[in-house]
């Protein structure tokens, strides 16, 4: 499972920001989708947040000067919410890390896997 919108800029308001608050409050519930899917044990996959991340900051940085000063204060709260994603992610990783510590190899291939038959 993923976060991911998809590809389609359109439903995000990612292709133009035209509204950054609208394309923060968009990547904002991307994050809060993540940790919910981390909290139910699920896989969480940021790749596609990560492009449009990345592709929000290089269209800010195209706009006139001073029009960013307006998000300014949803930007801080959106590294805030990254900052706690990353920490619950760590978390997850550290305890599945414990849990596994004590398997070999193959008993690790086997949990992960599940048993394809006698052999």
């Amino acid at each position: 499972m993923t976060p991911d919108q998809g590809d389609d800029d359109r439903r995000t308001g990612l292709g133009d920001i035209q509204d950054p608050v609208a394309a923060l409050d968009a990547i904002a519930a991307e994050i809060s989708v993540a940790r919910e899917m981390l909290a139910r044990g699920d896989a969480v996959d940021l790749h596609g947040m990560e492009v449009r991340v990345t592709r929000f900051c290089e269209q800010l940085a195209s706009l006139p000067p001073g029009s960013g000063q307006s998000v300014r204060p949803r930007m801080l709260g959106l590294i805030d919410a990254l900052n706690v994603l990353e920490r619950e992610m760590r978390q997850v990783f550290d305890e599945t890390a414990r849990e596994m510590g004590g398997f070999s190899a193959r008993q690790r291939a086997t949990a992960a896997y599940g048993r394809t038959g006698n052999r």
